[in-house]
């Protein structure tokens, strides 16, 4: 959230809009971000990543899924995310 509206800021070039400008901005935003949804749904963007963030993602994507099937109780997925995020605060 915080680097969305680092950038919404940048892009207006203003740090105080008023609430017309600031609407008419969230209207142009709006519509980014549905096309990138759709380019991303259809493939059409690829998301890069660093890799020890896609590590992470595919470790707390991985103890999710477990938790989605019922293979994982809700305190063990916590307990897995805290696990991941430490060690890489760590490294």
């Amino acid at each position: 959230m915080e680097a969305w509206h680092a950038l919404l800021s940048r892009r207006t070039g203003v740090g105080n809009l008023g609430v017309y400008q600031l609407a008419e901005r969230l209207a142009d935003e709006s519509k980014l971000v549905a096309l990138t949804m759709t380019c991303m749904a259809e493939k059409a963007v690829v998301r890069y990543q660093k890799a020890s963030t896609a590590r992470i993602n595919a470790a707390v994507g991985k103890y999710n899924t477990e938790y989605d099937a019922g293979t994982r109780s809700a305190m063990k997925l916590l307990s897995g995310c805290a696990r991941v995020y430490a060690h890489s605060l760590r490294q």
